[in-house]
């Protein structure tokens, strides 16, 4: 699957869970909620959908790696703050080898 029909149909099943949320009498009665809501629902398939696409369809997820360091940049981010970012990448080389991304 590429990643157009991966998009499509997450776009699709995202229209379907607005359309639940939105239907849904608990959330209607109350604009305000409803927004927030829909808010949340959008904002967790954004979400996973990013996930999902960079650990299987992205051009780089054939590589070996943690696929936490592949989905998100807080990792990295958390390294880089402690001042050991260096010391973490030198064990992932060790680990799963000298790739080159130039």
């Amino acid at each position: 699957m590429d990643a157009f029909h991966f998009f499509a149909q997450a776009g699709l099943l995202m229209e379907v869970i607005l359309g639940l949320v939105s239907n849904n009498s608990i959330l209607s009665s109350s604009k305000d909620y409803r927004n927030v809501w829909l808010t949340i629902v959008k904002s967790a398939l954004f979400f996973f959908t990013t996930v999902i696409y960079r650990i299987y369809l992205h051009p780089l997820a054939k590589y070996p790696g943690p696929k936490l360091f592949a989905t998100t940049r807080l990792v990295a981010t958390y390294y880089g703050i402690r001042h050991c970012r260096v010391y973490k990448v030198g064990e992932l080389h060790n680990k799963y080898g000298p790739v080159s991304f130039s």
